[in-house]
């Protein structure tokens, strides 16, 4: 794997890396989890990283995510949070005229006015702020994603899932047959059923 940011030079990319759409359903190991907002099977990434301010993505540290990579020089910074107000580069977004403006030749490559293009103009800009943040944590605390039926109960776990992945997975199992998810489920959607039956 090697990072490569040419396509911030390309206007037809407008975005990289991103996962595609899906629906976010929330689930929960018991009643009283529900009750409180709060779910077991998450993992939140909210709170301290390791961070590293750069100047241009020339400068920035491209291979940071490499399990043998050296992060003892990274700051610590708040997530979620604002780079420029945890006291790195400055303020952009103000209501007084762009700092670059007449100082920096800012347009996209390829655009109207450059019609050879400008290949680099923001991956070799000499300003163009990055930030690379770092946070470590155990994916196989977690274990697998509850996939729930009415006449059976199955956790889904990947085909590489380790030892520890496995056990987790067959907990959840244990869990959610102890409290009787399905029934719940079964005899929740009984009564949604019956009330649409009745508006009917």
């Amino acid at each position: 794997m090697k990072a490569d940011i040419k396509w911030l030079d390309d206007p037809q990319v407008f975005y990289a890396g991103r996962l595609p759409a899906h629906s976010d359903h929330e689930f929960y190991a018991s009643k009283e989890e529900y009750q409180n907002g709060k779910s077991s099977f998450m993992k939140t990434l909210d709170g301290e990283w390791r961070f590293c301010f750069s100047k241009n993505a020339k400068e920035r540290p491209a291979e940071f995510y490499l399990e043998e990579f050296d992060h003892s020089n990274f700051d610590k910074i708040k997530v979620p949070g604002h780079i420029e107000l945890a006291g790195y580069d400055k303020i952009h977004y103000i209501n007084t005229m762009y700092p670059w403006e007449g100082k920096i030749y800012r347009r996209p490559a390829y655009s109207l006015e450059n019609k050879d293009g400008f290949p680099g103009m923001f991956s070799q800009a000499e300003y163009n702020p990055v930030g690379s943040y770092l946070k470590e944590f155990d994916l196989e605390q977690y274990g697998g994603a509850p996939m729930l039926g009415l006449k059976g109960l199955v956790v889904k776990t990947h085909g590489s899932s380790k030892a520890n992945e496995i056990k987790n997975s067959i907990l959840q199992c244990i869990a959610f047959s102890e409290q009787k998810i399905n029934e719940k489920i079964k005899e929740k959607l009984g009564t949604e059923e019956l009330i649409v039956d009745e508006a009917k």
